[in-house]
Order: structure tokens, then C-alpha cells, then sequence
């Protein structure tokens, strides 16, 4: 799937606000494999962005899409979880449409 670096910083950011939920079953690894991939991703940013100033070039970067071994977030798999609309919108990127 593709993301591009602005959506991998807030979907990671959605996840982060989620570290102290209690989940369970296999979701709680399917979570943990994404956010793990999601930090993968960011330490790249990080590293394309060192010293770097212009304004334009920095947005550039965060424009720029990578590939990320991730999978879709079911509706099912989010419902307990307590999101509010700010933070669906930021996960609406990797969250598998109609799936109920």
C-alpha cells in the first residue's frame, strides 16, 4: 500500500494516542505490525530531511510515497476502539472501506 509520508506521520500519530489501549486477540498484533512498519517509514523521512531548510523541499518530502507492508483496518476491527471523527479521518487511509 501507498501512503504518502504526511499520512504515514498521522496515521502513526492515531496510533500512538492507541498504545495504552487494551486490545484483544489478533488485532492487537495486526495493530502492532503496522505501527512497527509505520516507525520503519518515518525513520526514512527523518533521514531525507536532516538538514534540510528550504520550506519547499520540505514539503516535497512529506509529499513523496512509500510503499509500506501494511494491511487494512476493518470498520469490525476499529468499533471498540474509542476514535474520534479527527482521528478516523487520519486512519480513513489504511481503514478497508464497507467492510463492516
Amino acid at each position: 500500500m501507498k501512503l504518502t509520508n504526511n499520512q504515514i506521520f498521522a496515521v502513526n500519530g492515531v496510533l500512538s494516542e492507541l498504545v495504552n489501549e487494551k486490545l484483544t486477540g489478533s488485532f492487537k498484533f495486526k495493530l502492532f505490525k503496522t505501527k512497527a512498519e509505520l516507525e520503519r517509514a518515518i525513520e526514512i523521512v527523518q533521514k531525507a530531511l536532516e538538514g534540510v531548510v528550504d520550506e519547499e523541499e520540505v514539503t516535497e518530502i512529506a509529499e513523496q510515497t512509500q510503499d509500506l507492508n501494511i494491511e487494512l483496518l476493518t470498520e469490525a476491527e476499529l468499533e471498540p476502539l474509542p476514535l474520534s471523527m479527527a482521528q478516523l479521518v487520519l486512519l480513513q487511509a489504511i481503514i478497508k472501506e464497507g467492510d463492516k
